[in-house]
């Protein structure tokens, strides 16, 4: 994943991890923006499963989901972002990319 040049990671670093390594790391991400937060559920296991799922049929054409998750300098996972990118172009050739987020946590403020 490459990022703007001069993106501000707080200190920290990003992190792409697949499915088995990422969700313990944001299961307990969530749960600490959770207690300090105002309207989000607690997620059971089967939360997490039907949150995490990626079944081809219901990607609209875009990549299987990634999991990308912010440490602070120390190591600790502060954040993390569910994604997919769906590559695209118009019919002149031009590049119509977009990144579809699908949850994002942050722990700590900017």
């Amino acid at each position: 994943m490459l990022f703007r040049p001069g993106t501000d990671f707080g200190g920290g670093s990003i992190q792409l991890l697949d499915r088995h390594t990422a969700r313990p790391v944001i299961e307990k991400v969530y749960d600490r923006v959770r207690e300090g937060s105002i309207a989000w559920p607690d997620r059971a296991e089967r939360s997490w499963n039907s949150r995490l799922a990626d079944e081809p049929r219901s990607r609209g054409g875009a990549t299987s989901l990634r999991y990308a998750v912010h440490r602070d300098p120390g190591g600790d996972a502060t954040g993390y972002a569910l994604y997919r990118i769906n590559d695209a172009s118009d019919a002149a050739g031009n590049d119509t990319s977009a990144v579809q987020v699908v949850e994002l946590a942050a722990a700590t403020g900017c």
